[in-house]
């Protein structure tokens, strides 16, 4: 069972992590779903351009669905895709939702574990 604290919990970017305590940092994908290692919860993308990317019980909704098109995830529920808000570099800047606009706060690179 997930803790409720966990419910919700905003994703952010963080410096890249080593060994052990890089659990939460790592995602595998769960059919078309994002999983957190660490807490076994999707990423859930609700909400409109600005709303934030959370952490949430998978339960299959267009706004858990994801791909990955070679430079974006993309959300398979309203199009919207991953963005770094306000292109911040800082660690711990939000992660939202925005429409596909090429900037590089929205592009990705997964690395395979």
């Amino acid at each position: 069972l997930t803790p409720d604290f966990l419910l919700g919990t905003r994703i952010i970017t963080w410096n890249k992590k080593y060994g052990g305590d890089a659990a939460n940092q790592l995602w595998r994908w769960k059919g078309e779903s994002l999983e957190s290692v660490a807490s076994g919860l999707v990423l859930d993308i609700s909400g409109q351009n600005g709303t934030d990317l959370i952490v949430w019980p998978y339960h299959g909704g267009g706004n858990q669905r994801f791909r990955f098109d070679g430079t974006c995830l993309v959300n398979s529920g309203n199009g919207k895709v991953v963005d770094i808000a306000n292109n911040n570099s800082s660690p711990g800047a939000r992660t939202c939702a925005w429409n596909r606009n090429g900037g590089l706060n929205q592009q990705w690179y997964l690395e395979y574990a």
